[in-house]
């Protein structure tokens, strides 16, 4: 592992050697913010889009929930739910393949994000719990012109509950 300083941000702890330089130049971007406490760079890391973390950075935050920390499917991801199957259970080729049409069906997934309606809902329902619009300005004054951040609110209400484009 390899620490790379960052003047006026945290240090990134870097398990990617070589890594190209924009991902270098956009993960210190993301490590001058203010509430940026800890920054690691996975092995297989690489430039991302143009607002948030390379693909393969790591931030840990400090009071602010930061979506674009996993990539710009902002509210995709996975879950871990239990259930009453076992290993066994699952050898049924069949039951596997009824298992996986059913997720399929019930998960958005690909750029067939939440319908208009559903996105307005979550904005009205959950708009307010939303802890990761910061305050432009004060953004501005770490970073300058480039905003790693932005204000994603409906973005994320949108791609909430899918599996992204990925």
């Amino acid at each position: 592992m390899e620490v790379i300083k960052v003047e006026n941000g945290c240090d990134i702890n870097s398990f990617c050697p070589g890594i190209e330089e924009a991902a270098l130049e956009q993960m210190k971007a993301m490590c001058r913010l203010p509430f940026v406490k800890y920054a690691a760079l996975m092995p297989d890391a690489h430039m991302g889009q143009k607002a948030g973390l390379p693909i393969g950075g790591v931030v840990a935050t400090d009071g602010v929930i930061l979506p674009t920390g996993c990539g710009v499917d902002l509210g995709c991801g996975m879950a871990v739910i239990k259930t009453s199957l076992g290993k066994s259970d699952l050898e049924d080729r069949s039951l596997r393949e009824d298992l996986l049409h059913s997720m399929e069906r019930g998960i958005p997934v690909g750029f067939s994000h939440q319908s208009k309606k559903r996105t307005e809902e979550i904005l009205s329902q959950y708009g307010d719990k939303i802890d990761f619009i910061i305050d432009k300005s004060k953004i501005e004054d770490v970073v300058g012109d480039h905003n790693p951040v932005g204000d994603y609110r409906k973005e994320f209400a949108s791609q909430c509950g899918t599996l992204g484009g990925g």
